[in-house]
C-alpha cells in the first residue's frame, strides 16, 4: 500500500506519463488486473488505513516523526522556505522535525520506505514455504514531502533556480510554471523510488514463483493535486478525480492455470496483456472483503465491501478468450458481478460527502455552504486518540455513553449503522468542525 500514488504519474494509467520512469509498475500491470474506476472511501490517509485495520512493525523517521532528539538552530529553522512562503517566519514544527530526520538518511537504504520494504521481504524469506499468511507492506511514500536522494533526483533534469522545495502547500496555486514543474519532477523522482521498491517485491515473486499461489494487491489511499484545477494537495479542495480516482492492481492466482488454459496475460508467449476493468470499485472497503474471500473466512455482518473474487474470475476467463487480440479492457461484465451496483460514497468526516454513480461517470459533490451549520458532529470511540494527539480536555469532559449497535445479528447493516461496535458501548464525543468547507473557495 502506497500513500498519495497518483494515476496521472503512472504510465499504465496515463499515456502522457511516459516521462515518468516506472518500469516495475508497467511490469506489475502486465501480471495483474488493473482497475480503472477505483475510488477512495474515507479520506484521507488515516481513515483509509482504518478501513483495513492492520497492525505490525513500524519504521521511524518519515516526514515530521518525532524520531531524533535534536534541536535545530534558529538559522536552520528560518530562511529555507521564506522565498516560497513569505508569510512564514519559520519552518512549522512538522517541517522542523522533518529537517532533523533528513540528516539521518543520507542513503536510500536509510529511508523509511526502503527499510519498510526490507522488513516485508524478510517476512517473505522466512515464510515463503508456508501457507495462509497475510502481509501488508505499507509505505508513506510518495506522500509529501517529496524527499529523495540525488540518485533519484538526477533522473529528472529540469530548469529551476529557486530554493530547496519539495513540500507543496495545502492551498490554491500561486507559483510560476517553473516552480510547478520543479515540484512535479520532485514527485516523479519519488515515484521512481517507489517503483524500485515495488520491483524488489516482484523480483521475489519471480524467484520463488509465488505467482502460482499468492494473491498480490497494490493500492493507495488517495491521489493529490499537483497544480491541476489551480490547486495544490487535498483536503481543502473538492474531491476531484485527481484525488479520488486512484490506482488499483490485483493478481489472483486462483483463476490462472498456465498448464491447462490459455494464459490471459500471454502476448506472443510473453507476459504482457495488462487486463483492465472499468467496473466501479472502492479498494479500501473491497480489499478486506476480497482477502477474506480468498482465505475462505466468514465475513463479519458489518462488513460492507465487496469480494472481487467472482469478478476477477470473469475477467480472467474473458482474457483467455482475448489472448490473441489487442483488446485488453474487459467491458462485457454481467450486472450481477458489478461490485457496487448502487454506486459509491466517499468523502471526509465533517466536511464533504460525495456520491459516484454505478458506472463511474458522474459524481455528486455535497458540502456545507456555511461551516457553522455543519453540525452537530460526534466521534464514537473507545480509544480517544487521533493521528498525532489525544482528545483535548474540553472534548473528554462532555462525552456521553452510546449504546452502540450490532446487538441483533440479523439486523440489516444499512439499518444499523453502528453494527461494527458489536453491541459494545462506546464514547460519544462532541466535536467541532475542523475543516473549512471546500465549497467556500
Amino acid at each position: 500500500m502506497f500513500d498519495t500514488l497518483c494515476r496521472r504519474f503512472l504510465p499504465t494509467y496515463n499515456d502522457d506519463a511516459s516521462w515518468v520512469i516506472a518500469p516495475n509498475f508497467q511490469r506489475l500491470a502486465k501480471r495483474c488486473v488493473q482497475f480503472n474506476k477505483c475510488y477512495v472511501g474515507g479520506m484521507a490517509c488515516m481513515p483509509a488505513r482504518r478501513e483495513i485495520h492492520t497492525v505490525g512493525e513500524f519504521v521511524r523517521g518519515q516526514e515530521g516523526d518525532k524520531w531524533k532528539g535534536e534541536v535545530l538552530s534558529e538559522d536552520e529553522k528560518a530562511g529555507k522556505n521564506l522565498e516560497i512562503y513569505p508569510h512564514f517566519l519559520n519552518l512549522n514544527p512538522i517541517q522542523i522535525r522533518d529537517q532533523i530526520n533528513r540528516k539521518y538518511m543520507p542513503r536510500t537504504a536509510d529511508m523509511p520506505q526502503h527499510r519498510t520494504f526490507t522488513l516485508g521481504l524478510e517476512f517473505l524469506e522466512k515464510n515463503v514455504d508456508k501457507d495462509r499468511f497475510y502481509l501488508q507492506i505499507e509505505t508513506f511514500d510518495p506522500h509529501e514531502p517529496f524527499f529523495t536522494t540525488s540518485e533519484w533526483k538526477h533522473l529528472y533534469p529540469h530548469k529551476y533556480d529557486g530554493p530547496e522545495w519539495d513540500w507543496p502547500p495545502y492551498r490554491p496555486l500561486f507559483e510560476s510554471d517553473e516552480m510547478v514543474n520543479h515540484m512535479r519532477c520532485e514527485f516523479a523522482a519519488l515515484i521512481t523510488l517507489c517503483d524500485a521498491m515495488l520491483g524488489r517485491v516482484l523480483d521475489f515473486f519471480d524467484r520463488h514463483n509465488m505467482w502460482e499461489d499468492t494473491m498480490l494487491i497494490v493500492n493507495t489511499d488517495h491521489g493529490f493535486l499537483m497544480g491541476e484545477k489551480d490547486w495544490w494537495a487535498k483536503v481543502y479542495n473538492p474531491l476531484f478525480d485527481e484525488i479520488a480516482n486512484i490506482p488499483f492492481y490485483v493478481w489472483d492466482p486462483r483463476h490462472y492455470d498456465d498448464e491447462k488454459d490459455a494464459n490471459p496475460f500471454q502476448v506472443n508467449n510473453s507476459i504482457g496483456k495488462n487486463l483492465q476493468c472499468d467496473c466501479l470499485v472502492q479498494s479500501s472497503s473491497d480489499i478486506p472483503a476480497t482477502v477474506m474471500g480468498y482465505f475462505g473466512a466468514k465475513r463479519p455482518r458489518c462488513m460492507t465491501g465487496t469480494d472481487l473474487g467472482d469478478l476477477l474470475a470473469h475477467i480472467y476467463q474473458q482474457g483467455k478468450l482475448l489472448a490473441e487480440s489487442k483488446q485488453n479492457i474487459i467491458s462485457n461484465i454481467p450486472q450481477s458481478l458489478h461490485p457496487h451496483p448502487h454506486g459509491g460514497i466517499f468523502g471526509y468526516f465533517g466536511c464533504q460527502v460525495n456520491y459516484i454513480t454505478p458506472d463511474g461517470k458522474y459524481v455528486y459533490m455535497r458540502g456545507c455552504a456555511e461551516n457553522i451549520n455543519n453540525g452537530p458532529q460526534f466521534e464514537y470511540t473507545l480509544m480517544p486518540t487521533r493521528m498525532a494527539s489525544f482528545f483535548n480536555r474540553k472534548e473528554l469532559s462532555n462525552w456521553t455513553e452510546s449504546g452502540g449497535g450490532g446487538k441483533n445479528t440479523e439486523t440489516d447493516i444499512y439499518k444499523d449503522i453502528f453494527a461494527f461496535t458489536k453491541g459494545y458501548k462506546v464514547m460519544k464525543v462532541p466535536t467541532e468542525v475542523w475543516l473549512e468547507s471546500s465549497f467556500l473557495y
